[in-house]
């Protein structure tokens, strides 16, 4: 019985459309294309930043709002933009190594094939074909 992914719980989506062009980064890149490697670097860095922005939320809401001061929208305000500021600053300084290891797997990863109708000729041959099931 196959076991069920277990995904932290409030786990943002990335930027739209955002796994499609890296995709296409990657398969530019590996093309040999002008400028898609360093796009590819530039998208994995913000990958990494809109997660490592998504620790350092989940992280801020384990501190106690208790204090002096009122807790209020302000300083709600306040501590997003810092996380946000914060989370692209650890992920330009080379951040958690995340931006790396993504990239270098995408550049590894064989380029999809082609859609196309299914052709029987195509086939590699060590897949049993329908008949000999």
């Amino acid at each position: 019985m196959p076991l069920e992914p277990i995904l932290p719980p409030n786990l943002p989506t990335p930027p739209s459309g955002l796994a499609q062009r890296l995709a296409r980064l990657a398969d530019g890149a590996r093309a040999g294309e002008q400028g898609a490697g360093t796009d590819l670097r530039q998208a994995c860095g913000l990958l990494e930043a809109h997660f490592v922005g998504w620790l350092l939320r989940e992280m801020r809401q384990t501190v106690p709002h208790d204090g002096l001061l009122p807790y209020g929208p302000t300083e709600e305000t306040y501590d997003q933009l810092f996380d946000d500021a914060l989370a692209k600053n650890i992920a330009h300084g080379g951040g958690l190594g995340l931006a790396r290891v993504i990239e270098q797997q995408l550049l590894r990863r064989q380029p999809a094939p082609a859609a196309g109708p299914a052709d029987p000729a195509a086939r590699p041959p060590d897949l049993p074909s329908a008949e000999s099931r």
